[in-house]
């Protein structure tokens, strides 16, 4: 049979799928002790078990031949540092196994030639500080962000949506030496807290070399203050009804939420007011789920989606070798990247 190098890659993928050891003993027709010896790496697949495997995970075979580096999760969503926010060891598993299979499809497309790194690092002592340091860097003027992802790719870091919906994060930041710096955002999040998510994880690249307890909160004080610096948005927040905050959202670009959270740190409103203004909210269940006519469209992925369209046209525009290139069935593939998909259409359209 074809060889297999690394077992750990049949737990990766099958807990990429959120699925059982018996669960998947079951489909395949096999026991679950010899799942157990696959994924130990104590007994091999027979051929026509390692067919079924694949077809049963959705994934091509090819998946399960090869090298490929196993890594831990990231530490800005390991379960060590997220205290009251603790993943629930099945969502961490299934966490671990999407973002390894994506960060192997990642290794293929930058292919050892990741986009060059301008990024200054900063002490997590002073998150206000550290935000500051990057505005300054990337020449931001006062006032709010129009596009953070482009400010981001800007610095060299490649930002990627993909569905984490099921897997307990809004967002994901690592660095290593196999690849660019990376921060993977769920994409079934509104626009707002896309952008508050992405903050957050910029701010975790810049200031979390080394974890510590308190990175949750430090994390979000950069988004806060890079997003919405005191200094510019202080005299906004000054507002007399609910309705003020609904007209700063587009301006902002951050959630309602969160101009109220920022309202309030700042002391920009009274305490007895922002206490009404969070009871209306939950009253009229927008705390929960904004109004959609407040919403605005997502940033796009430059960086990312000019290497997927390299790669598409290096493959003669077809989704079967592309897919099977990225280690995805042609149906599956945009668990990877939509674009391909959206430039199929649009050749069979002209």
């Amino acid at each position: 049979m074809t060889d297999i190098s690394s077992f750990e890659v049949f737990s990766i993928a099958r807990n990429a799928r959120g699925m059982s050891q018996t669960e998947l003993a079951e489909k395949v027709g096999i026991t679950q002790s010899m799942i157990s010896k696959i994924e130990n790496g104590t007994a091999k697949p027979a051929p026509d078990n390692l067919e079924k495997i694949a077809q049963v995970l959705e994934y091509p075979e090819s998946l399960f031949i090869g090298e490929h580096t196993v890594r831990g999760l990231p530490s800005s969503v390991h379960p060590m540092w997220r205290r009251a926010q603790n993943l629930d060891s099945k969502i961490a598993e299934r966490l671990l196994g999407l973002v390894n299979v994506f960060l192997w499809r990642l290794e293929i497309l930058f292919d050892n030639q990741p986009p060059p790194l301008n990024l200054p690092q900063h002490s997590c002592d002073n998150p206000i500080s550290a935000a500051q340091q990057i505005r300054k860097h990337c020449s931001i003027p006062a006032g709010a962000i129009g596009d953070l992802t482009t400010v981001c790719e800007s610095l060299g870091i490649v930002v990627v949506h993909t569905d984490l919906s099921n897997a307990g994060a809004d967002g994901l930041s690592l660095r290593t030496k196999q690849l660019p710096a990376v921060i993977i955002l769920n994409k079934r999040m509104p626009a707002d807290r896309m952008r508050f998510t992405l903050a957050h994880e910029l701010g975790h690249l810049v200031m979390h070399q080394t974890p510590n307890g308190e990175m949750e909160k430090q994390a979000n004080e950069f988004a806060e203050e890079l997003l919405m610096p005191a200094s510019d948005i202080k005299d906004d927040l000054a507002v007399s009804q609910l309705i003020d905050l609904y007209r700063l959202k587009p301006i902002w670009r951050v959630s309602i939420a969160a101009l109220l959270y920022r309202a309030q740190k700042l002391e920009a409103i009274e305490k007895s007011k922002a206490s009404y203004f969070w009871r209306r909210l939950q009253q009229l269940g927008i705390r929960s789920k904004e109004p959609p006519e407040l919403d605005f469209d997502g940033e796009p992925t430059n960086l990312f989606d000019g290497y997927i369209e390299n790669w598409y046209k290096k493959f003669g525009r077809e989704i079967d070798r592309f897919s099977q290139h990225f280690l995805s069935l042609p149906e599956k593939i945009g668990e990877f990247s939509d674009l391909p998909l959206k430039l199929a259409r649009g050749s069979m359209a002209s």
